[in-house]
């Protein structure tokens, strides 16, 4: 919606480490930081976090391994492969905590920080791969994976950041709402 705006807006969106995008958004020198956790009061800087929605995962695989792993899920894939995001993401950490939980014992066949490179990995057949559900069906289109299950006690939530209390700028602000409305349906 941003792009149908009545103004021409320009979107950058640049990638980076949390401190470094959290430095820029206090000097002013980017609007959001849209994020999978909200920033804490603990890094003492005024900012404020905007929940946009919230999600189960979705586990998905290639053809071959969705006829494998479907049936029975969440006990079919005790010991199947996977390819994960890095330890240190909101969704591994909680996929993690599901795994210990269900007693589940994946064989970890890679690790990634660029969730489009496990997904192009993950199409290929190489494992098991999670994604937030919101998400799911984009993704079983665009790849021709399939849904192996649904995970509902794992939520992802999903945050706008800003140097604001209030969302002013315009574009942010259609955004968001449409993030709420559209996205998650809240």
């Amino acid at each position: 919606p941003i792009f149908s705006m009545n103004e021409p807006t320009q979107v950058v969106c640049p990638e980076g480490k949390p401190e470094e995008l959290l430095h820029q958004l206090v000097n002013y020198e980017i609007d959001l930081i849209l994020t999978d956790a909200p920033i804490h009061s603990a890094t003492r800087l005024k900012v404020f976090n905007h929940q946009l929605g919230e999600c189960g995962v979705t586990v998905l695989g290639a053809p071959d391994l969705a006829e494998k792993y479907q049936a029975g899920f969440p006990s079919s894939i005790v010991d199947a492969p996977w390819l994960l995001p890095f330890p240190n993401t909101s969704l591994r950490r909680t996929l993690d905590q599901w795994f210990e939980r269900e007693d589940i014992r994946p064989i970890i066949r890679g690790e990634f920080m660029d969730s489009t490179l496990m997904k192009v990995v993950g199409r290929s057949g190489e494992g098991l791969f999670a994604m937030p559900s919101v998400i799911a069906q984009d993704v079983v289109e665009q790849l021709g994976v399939r849904v192996i299950g649904q995970i509902d006690s794992i939520r992802e939530r999903f945050y706008a950041v800003s140097a604001e209390r209030k969302i002013k700028h315009p574009a942010v602000k259609i955004m968001t709402e449409t993030a709420r409305t559209e996205l998650f349906g809240s």
